[in-house]
């Protein structure tokens, strides 16, 4: 899904509203997507299933989309890089700095593992 070749519409934009449940509702709005292709059959951009994929978070963390990505991202990096669709120059700078030191933050707290770098790598 995140590699844009689930082959779902992706280009599917419902405003929800911003509580608690957007995301959930975002989902249940989706059910009526068609198949634009085959999965891995083509790249599509999917703006979709980035939404699926924080609702996969919110149901394994037991937790709000928003309250997960604060608590495992945001406050571990110290800036709102991500919160937002634009970004100070200095956040994007802490995430690069995240992500060219291997995963971790400057204070040696690990928020990506090895893999998950060498893997946005490529």
């Amino acid at each position: 899904m995140l590699t844009h070749t689930s082959g779902i519409d992706g280009d599917f934009f419902q405003d929800t509203g911003r509580w608690d449940d957007c995301v959930e509702r975002y989902i249940l709005a989706c059910s009526g997507l068609g198949q634009l292709h085959q999965p891995d059959a083509l790249f599509s951009y999917c703006n979709a299933g980035f939404v699926i994929a924080g609702r996969i978070v919110e149901k394994l963390r037991r937790t709000t989309w928003d309250q997960a990505l604060r608590h495992y991202v945001l406050d571990p990096v110290g800036g709102p890089a991500g919160a937002t669709p634009f970004a100070a120059a200095r956040d994007l700078l802490r995430f690069a700095r995240l992500h060219l030191a291997g995963g971790e933050t400057a204070a040696g707290k690990r928020l990506l593992s090895a893999g998950s770098v060498a893997a946005m790598r490529h």
